[in-house]
């Protein structure tokens, strides 16, 4: 029988210089971990601490869910769908005080008062210094149901429980299909409590432990000190002793925290609660961290994968990746690398390749392009851009947005998706840092697994660089020989309908260059495309005349499906002095005038609105004219 205190207590770990010891700050592994926000991302950036609880805190839950999902628990045939809450709490007056009295927060701010805190990187600024005074007491519960729960015997010491508050480097290996490892969600944790308070109620079932089903322990993480003349780790234990309270004893403690108890009858109920004192993150970067984390397991209905966001006043905060404009491009990709369908629609251009040896495909890769960032206008905004490409594996967390390896800043942008094949999942795995955030191709991981990572990289590069060079409008052909006719100038550069193979032509006459053109919005998803194109007479025209009279065409396409040649759409040319429209119609605009030596010679163009999400392409053409044509 476990024996249990009537009141829990802290217990500060003291030196012990007959066994190894480790300082209780466990959250500075954490301390070198740089937040990825390639291009577009770094606008409204989550931060660090809401991002390394996002992926870490809900990848090790999730890890428990899909352990508890395999086999299925009986008597049901599938396991309840696993859900994660997080809810933010703001505790005043009595109750504030009934808290702080209940895991002696004033003992804490008496010890700390004797301590320097600068020492510990704690803020200037705690709730510590404020327990006596109205202002709220701000909480945070992290709640999940439908996992394994912290299970294992304590005595054996092999207590999840153990590994997640009080061990590190012990646990699931990171080069596993798993997820989360070795401690880090533990980091994540402490780094989301300003105090380093962290408080854990578990409930589960454990067929060697039958006779504990729920465990709650509490841990503060500071550094190194002395108090009293004796050396302290840094890390003390709240429950019955350094032991975790058991049953209904962690039952009654985690009912005086505000905890909702735990039926370990109920499949749904087993999991665990985390309760972090003075959280450092916001409802809303924490909103914005999960979503562009996991937007792939929120978005697979399949998964039975849920997360909620409450702020303290109440109010729920949007989870849906597919109505967030700057994440959509990637939503979308990602429906199309999962599916079956050999359809992948517009008006966003979807591009699916298969990724990996031909005679064992190890994921897939889907490319978007869109006129809405593939080309964006450079003078309404000063965000970075760039190719990105979100990589993920089984988990369903967004491993990294991937850049292009080089000019990554070169238009046209493309957003896309890769989906590794379950059969590369763990090679996959074996290659990711603690942070789970790359897949890294030279480190220390097997040969092979290396290989797998380098191969899709490689060729996710390639096809990105394949599609950009597709994508963008190839230089229009502007040398074209004299024809004695503005229309077959149109007809042979453009090209027409049931044109024939022309004959031999002599030499070119007047040359086009510099020809630049961008989309720029005109507001209600509507664009236009602007640009401007410069030209002159060629070396073989100067040789034998001085003037000549020349005529310039400007027509502009919609592209269909794959890039192919649509409807035309109006244009209108303004020409450079001296020259004037010569032709307008709904096929395209020309302008005519002479042209003196090597002169050259500048006009602008611009597209009536069409819709954002397509692609056109802009063509020109020119040609001397006989004088008489010069009307």
């Amino acid at each position: 029988m476990t024996e249990h205190h009537s009141e829990p207590q802290w217990a500060w770990e003291a030196f012990d210089f007959d066994r190894a010891a480790a300082a209780g700050d466990f959250g500075k592994l954490l301390s070198n971990w740089e937040e990825k926000k390639p291009g577009f991302l770094a606008r409204s950036a989550p931060g660090l601490n809401a991002h390394v609880m996002a992926r870490e805190v809900i990848q090790n839950a999730w890890d428990a869910a899909k352990e508890l999902q395999e086999p299925p628990p009986p008597p049901q045939k599938t396991a309840p769908d696993f859900h994660i809450s997080f809810r933010f709490r703001n505790l005043d007056g009595p109750e504030k005080q009934r808290f702080a009295s209940t895991i002696d927060l004033h003992g804490h701010a008496e010890r700390l008062s004797r301590l320097d805190r600068g020492r510990f990187r704690l803020a200037d600024d705690l709730c510590l210094d404020h327990l006596h005074e109205p202002e709220p007491l701000p909480l945070l519960l992290i709640e999940e149901t439908a996992t394994t729960g912290m299970y294992g015997s304590w005595e054996q010491g092999r207590s999840k429980l153990y590994e997640a508050l009080c061990a590190l480097g012990i646990g699931k290996d990171p080069r596993t299909g798993a997820g989360g490892s070795f401690g880090y969600g533990k980091a994540a944790l402490i780094r989301g409590s300003a105090l380093r308070i962290v408080i854990a109620y578990t409930c589960f079932r454990d067929p060697e432990e039958p006779g504990v089903t729920r465990r709650l322990l509490g841990a503060t993480y500071w550094g190194v000190h002395e108090v009293d003349g004796v050396r302290h780790l840094g890390m003390a234990r709240w429950g019955n002793g350094t032991r975790p309270l058991e049953n209904e004893a962690a039952d009654e403690a985690a009912r005086r925290l505000g905890i909702r108890l735990r039926d370990p009858n109920s499949v749904a109920d087993r999991g665990s609660t985390f309760l972090l004192v003075e959280p450092t993150v916001e409802p809303d970067a924490l909103q914005t961290a999960v979503n562009r984390s996991w937007w792939p397991a929120l978005e697979d209905r399949d998964l039975g994968f849920h997360v909620s966001i409450t702020g303290a006043d109440g109010a729920p905060y949007d989870l849906r990746p597919s109505v967030d404009g700057d994440l959509l491009p990637f939503v979308r990709a990602y429906r199309h690398a999962i599916s079956t369908s050999k359809s992948l629609g517009r008006p966003v251009n979807f591009h699916k390749y298969p990724i990996g040896p031909k005679d064992r495909i190890w994921g897939h890769l889907v490319l978007a392009d869109n006129r809405r960032w593939s080309y964006p206008d450079r003078s309404e905004s000063e965000d970075r851009d760039e190719t990105l490409v979100a990589i993920m594996r089984e988990p369903r967390m967004v491993v990294e947005y991937l850049r292009k390896r080089s000019g990554h800043t070169q238009t046209p942008f493309l957003r896309g998706a890769f989906v590794a094949h379950s059969r590369v999942n763990e090679s996959l795995a074996k290659t990711e840092p603690f942070g789970h955030d790359s897949w890294d191709h030279k480190g220390d991981a097997p040969e092979e697994a290396r290989r797998v990572a380098q191969t899709i990289k490689d060729q996710i590069n390639t096809r990105i660089l394949a599609l950009q060079k597709k994508l963008k409008p190839p230089p229009p052909e502007p040398e074209r020989p004299a024809l004695p006719e503005f229309d077959k100038i149109m007809r042979r550069i453009l090209g027409g309908r049931g044109r024939s193979t022309p004959p031999p032509h002599p030499p070119r006459t007047v040359r086009i260059f510099d020809i630049e053109h961008q989309p720029e919005s005109v507001g209600a998803g509507q664009i236009r495309t602007v640009g401007s194109a410069r030209f002159r007479l060629t070396e073989h025209v100067l040789r034998n005349q001085t003037t000549a009279h020349v005529q310039v065409a400007v027509r502009f396409f919609l592209l269909e499906d794959e890039g192919s040649r649509g409807d035309t759409h109006p244009v209108t040319v303004t020409p450079p002095e001296g020259f004037v429209v010569e032709d307008e119609n709904d096929e395209g605009q020309s302008c005519l005038g002479s042209l003196t030596g090597e002169e050259i010679r500048r006009f602008t163009f611009e597209t009536e609105p069409y819709d954002a999400e397509w692609t056109g392409r802009i063509a020109v053409a020119a040609g001397i004219v006989r004088p008489r044509e010069a009307r």
